[in-house]
């Protein structure tokens, strides 16, 4: 298909075929790319410059989501096929992402990590679910847990004690509360100093 001439827009180019078909490009694909008035384009050639569009489409619409604060690759993912993309637009946009340092699951992951364990502390167990929930893949959900060096017994003694003090000393519900937090029946035996969880 041939190009019968290049306007200049307020933000961008309008490339005009021949045949009355019209490509809007922007300044960033248009001088990254050869386009030239009267040149012959193949289809493949245009579906490529469009393509790159809406890369490029994409990029800024999650540059401003991610101003935001970092969110998890699966999550972005979600969020641009819920805005109409192609997935392999929103690949592409992702792995550019990644590339430029705007994406790191393993960074978000060891700030939800710290965030959870002061507002609501949990076992490691529960903290790696809790980051699958967030789009997280389990194997960077378990290296963040790791990094971040939780001990169970520390944190389920910790919350216990606090438990004790409102219940007034009630083991059962005790144990009944750090079962819903993720720990173990051997965790919370050791905790509360129990012969059995349900046996208080």
């Amino acid at each position: 298909m041939k190009i019968a001439r290049i306007a200049e827009l307020n933000k961008g180019f309008l490339v005009i075929f021949e045949d009355g078909s019209e490509l809007r490009l922007s300044e960033e694909v248009y001088f990254t790319c050869s386009v030239y008035e009267k040149e012959e384009m193949s289809q493949q050639e245009i579906d490529e410059l469009l393509f790159k569009e809406q890369v490029t489409d994409g990029l800024i619409l999650c540059k401003k989501y991610l101003a935001g604060g970092l969110k998890p690759k699966r999550r972005l993912f979600a969020y641009m096929i819920n805005k109409d993309f192609e997935e392999s637009v929103a690949d592409e946009v992702i792995s550019v992402l990644v590339k430029d340092e705007y994406l790191d699951d393993y960074k978000y992951s060891l700030k939800r990590v710290k965030r959870k364990m002061i507002s609501s502390p949990v076992s490691s167990k529960m903290m790696v679910e809790y980051l699958e929930n967030e789009g997280i893949d389990k194997e960077i959900a378990e290296k963040a847990v790791k990094t971040h060096k939780i001990n169970d017994f520390k944190t389920a003694k910790k919350l216990a004690l606090k438990k004790l003090k409102t219940n007034k000393g009630n083991k059962r519900k005790t144990a009944v509360y750090l079962a819903t937090k993720g720990f173990n029946e051997e965790t919370i035996i050791d905790v509360l100093g129990m012969e059995g969880v349900w046996n208080a």
